[in-house]
């Protein structure tokens, strides 16, 4: 009787042991900027532990109005120059004054996020 009880307990730890648990997400965050170059745009960067959670990730500028926020571009995070990853540009040659935000969607096991607000033109580096 004492084998067969020690028999069920180790099967029954085993089988709680063996039971998957839910993967944890990546922590993603999004940083924007804008860049005042050749033609304007939206800049910025997908940040995160893993590298899958930087490229290819979809980032979508609004600008805060009163009631719905007005879409200003949406565009794919790549690989930027050196070791600068989930890079983003959004074209916008003309800005008006107001607060901006950037939001990447949740990819797969990569979470989603809202940037900072970005304050035009205050916010510019001098």
């Amino acid at each position: 009787m004492r084998k067969r009880i020690a028999y069920v307990t180790v099967v029954a730890i085993a089988g709680v042991a063996m039971v998957p648990t839910a993967a944890q997400a990546t922590r993603s965050k999004v940083v924007i900027g804008y860049h005042t170059g050749p033609g304007g745009s939206w800049v910025g960067e997908v940040k995160a532990s893993k590298l899958s959670c930087q490229n290819g990730r979809k980032v979508t500028i609004y600008r805060k109005e009163n009631g719905k926020d007005t879409k200003v571009g949406t565009e794919k995070t790549f690989s930027g120059k050196g070791d600068s990853e989930g890079v983003f540009i959004v074209p916008d040659s003309s800005p008006t004054e107001g607060t901006y935000y950037a939001k990447v969607k949740e990819k797969g096991n990569c979470d989603a996020d809202k940037s900072k607000d970005f304050d035009y033109p205050e916010d510019q580096p001098a």
